[in-house]
């Protein structure tokens, strides 16, 4: 009776790598959809022209929003905003596409979380 007990709980352990390769795929083509579903609206959401202002959004200065961040970044490489915005969309989808391929996908998925 036990070892019937001990080989239903270990049997159908996960240990299986196609699911690992499967999830990862899903996953990065999930997010990857995601975010080419608000291509066009990333201005919207997250720079100047955003439909909640900077001034709402940014309180007496303390928190970082995107634009600041983005300004003070490309700046220096001599990007204009423009540019820089989509520099930044297109380094999104290169490592989200980085991830589905499985190209680098555990340092590339955390610098993606840290862009997120």
């Amino acid at each position: 009776m036990m070892s019937k007990i001990n080989s239903f709980l270990y049997k159908n352990k996960v240990t299986n790598i196609e699911f690992v390769v499967f999830f990862r795929i899903s996953i990065g083509l999930l997010f990857l959809i995601h975010f080419i579903s608000y291509w066009g609206d990333f201005e919207l959401l997250f720079s100047n022209k955003a439909i909640i202002k900077k001034d709402i959004q940014n309180l007496n200065n303390i928190m970082l929003n995107f634009e600041n961040i983005i300004i003070y970044f490309f700046k220096k490489l001599g990007f204009e905003l423009r540019e820089s915005i989509l520099f930044f969309k297109l380094i999104i989808v290169f490592l989200t596409l980085s991830i589905v391929l499985g190209f680098y996908s555990r340092i590339n998925s955390l610098i993606l979380l840290l862009l997120q």
